[in-house]
């Protein structure tokens, strides 16, 4: 970790290693670091100026190590508090009576060498601390990570709003660079604690995830008795329970490592639901303790069709009201419509909060809207179907065509 001085020694090194290699290409050049509107005003000289416009939290570092304090001593610290930081650098480039062609050469050769030490090692940093007394008790060169530089591509915008905050100073030629990270810990000695005298092992478990891969069969048609199949893994467990959305858990029928298979509970209505595996832990040895969900896979959707269980034949006549007799229950915000052949008869909705209802009723119209001339809704014998929350009930099949149920219009 680092004090207090990191900052000013990850700048100061910045400079020495800037100056040496602008040096060693031959070009006259002091390297500061100061405002860039100070340095435009006040200085004729070739100049490479390196300013730090910006302080940020690292992420990886922003709540990784916060500061622990005693129980029993609300004020006492037993961890040091670190602070882990990015240094935002712009380096600009100015040549003596603005020669801009100077200033290049000095901006690239910076560039260039500071592509060629993407790192601050310990031998520069202790380096720089020899060179310059007012740092001499920095502690950078003992920090676990390595400060890193990176050459960030700032977007036009960004750079312009940058050079706008310098004021009354024209843009120059400039680039930007990242120091990431810098440790900051903090000079209090926390207090030490006591060893564990005798630890408390009450439970060892085995992580095992339990993942549904697949649910059998998608669409299931409602029943007293109806049955889901859950294929997966990792599924069994002592205290194994079965969710479906936000009803109470229930135990299934059968239950392997690989499969399960579980009838519904009562109280379920149509539409897309979510089935989800709960294993449970008591946590507590002895009959009759309270359980624990411990692990919970994911979450699969599968649909739930509805049942017509009115019995053949049935009549209606256009005009006047049809009501069907359905399991499960259809709640008031669920939405519904009877499909009577190709044509969609919906439901009226009901008042928010009335009870679930067992049967449903609406109007056979006695016209259609087709084009700007209404036509009369047909007669014959036609399939019936009803939607619930975009569930359809089922029809039955007989040498490979629909046969029931039916309805006949007059």
């Amino acid at each position: 970790m680092s004090n207090y001085l990191a900052i000013a020694t990850v700048t100061e090194a910045l400079k020495q290693l800037l100056t040496n290699g602008i040096r060693k290409d031959g070009l006259n050049a002091s390297v500061i670091a100061q405002p860039p509107d100070v340095v435009i005003r006040g200085t004729p000289d070739n100049i490479l100026n390196l300013f730090l416009y910006r302080v940020t939290p690292n992420i990886g570092y922003v709540n990784l190590d916060l500061p622990a304090r005693s129980s029993q001593r609300p004020s006492s610290l037993v961890k040091t508090p670190q602070l882990g930081l990015d240094l935002h650098y712009i380096i600009t480039a100015l040549g003596s009576d603005n020669d801009d062609l100077l200033a290049h050469q000095i901006l690239a050769s910076a560039m260039r060498i500071l592509h060629e030490n993407p790192v601050l090692t310990r031998g520069i940093i202790r380096d720089t601390i020899k060179a310059k007394a007012s740092l001499k008790d920095s502690d950078l060169a003992h920090q676990i990570e390595l400060v890193k530089i990176v050459h960030q591509n700032l977007t036009l915008e960004e750079i312009t709003k940058l050079w706008s905050s310098f004021f009354q100073t024209s843009y120059r030629i400039s680039a930007t660079y990242q120091a990431t990270v810098v440790l900051l810990e903090s000079a209090y000695e926390p207090k030490p604690t006591l060893p564990v005298l005798t630890p408390q092992i009450k439970m060892a478990m085995e992580f095992k995830q339990p993942l549904i891969r697949q649910v059998q069969p998608l669409v299931l048609e409602y029943s007293a008795n109806a049955k889901l199949r859950l294929i997966g893994q990792n599924f069994y467990a002592e205290k194994l329970a079965v969710q479906f959305g936000d009803l109470p858990p229930v135990s299934p029928d059968v239950a392997t490592d690989s499969e399960i298979v579980v009838t519904l509970p009562s109280g379920m209505t149509s539409g897309v639901k979510k089935v989800q595996v709960i294993q449970n832990l008591s946590l507590k040895v002895g009959a009759d303790q309270p359980v624990h969900k411990v692990f919970e896979s994911n979450i699969i959707p599968f649909m739930l069709a509805p049942m017509i269980t009115d019995p053949a034949p049935i009549h209606v006549v256009r005009g006047t009201e049809l009501t069907l007799h359905l399991e499960p229950c259809v709640t008031a915000d669920q939405k519904a419509s009877f499909i009577v052949g190709d044509y969609d008869i919906p439901v009226p909705q009901r008042e928010h909060g009335s009870p679930p209802v067992n049967q449903l009723s609406a109007i056979v119209p006695l016209k259609l809207p087709v084009g700007m001339v209404p036509q009369n809704f047909p007669t014959g014998t036609f399939l019936l179907r009803i939607r619930v929350d975009g569930a359809e009930s089922f029809l039955k099949v007989e040498n490979g065509l629909f046969v029931s149920p039916t309805i006949q219009v007059a």
